[in-house]
């Protein structure tokens, strides 16, 4: 009889569980188990979400049953995997339990280094989160920075151009003052023009008259 080790899904639609279960493989998919062999749950978190039993799967690995990608997965993390290989090559059971305490710690030590590397990779990820800010904090500074030089330009330019216009004010005033003086003294000059003609004008007519009496 062709049988698989997979899983077979149970519980509500947002909530799923899984058997892991013994099934004749040319049967339906929803079809009955043989045997039920552990259950997982995919909620819980890693390493501790699955439960294998182990002595019926070797049997059922013994009796030609193909285990799919999934329950494969479950046997490596558990060693089950690598207990099977070792059966396979028929060493002793003795052979096998020092293996597996060799291979246990392998496991653990590997488990270790990886929580490590997660760990450098947390305070590295932290440490890049913070010096972006602080880039982000100079950035925001800067162009505060550059926004007050810009208005202070901008104020000083207003106050030159005032101090300008206030300057040709001035000049515009200075040059009236100087056209109304010029005027002032044409007018004079052309009074005494006038005057000094008034007096030739007299001069003559006086000169006429005492000729007139000789």
């Amino acid at each position: 009889m062709a049988t698989r080790i997979r899983l077979k899904r149970l519980g509500r639609k947002n909530r799923p569980f899984y058997r892991i279960i013994i099934i004749d493989s040319r049967k339906r998919r929803d079809g009955a188990a043989i045997e039920e062999v552990g259950w997982y749950d995919p909620i819980l978190k890693k390493e501790k979400n699955f439960t294998l039993e182990e002595d019926r799967i070797l049997h059922w690995l013994s009796q030609g049953a193909q285990p799919t990608d999934v329950v494969k997965n479950m046997m490596t993390k558990t060693g089950l995997s690598h207990r099977w290989h070792l059966m396979r090559l028929g060493l002793s059971d003795d052979e096998i339990e020092k293996n597996m305490q060799k291979w246990q710690l392998d496991r653990e030590l590997t488990l270790k280094h990886r929580e490590e590397k997660e760990l450098e990779k947390s305070v590295l990820k932290k440490k890049e989160a913070e010096k972006e800010k602080e880039v982000e904090e100079e950035v925001k500074i800067a162009i505060e920075s550059e926004g007050a030089e810009d208005s202070e330009e901008e104020l000083i330019d207003g106050t030159d151009d005032g101090a300008s216009k206030d300057e040709e004010t001035e000049a515009v005033e200075e040059v009236s003052d100087d056209k109304s003086d010029e005027s002032d003294e044409s007018a004079e000059e052309t009074d005494a023009v006038d005057t000094n003609a008034e007096d030739s004008e007299e001069e003559l007519i006086d000169g006429t008259d005492d000729g007139a009496s000789k």
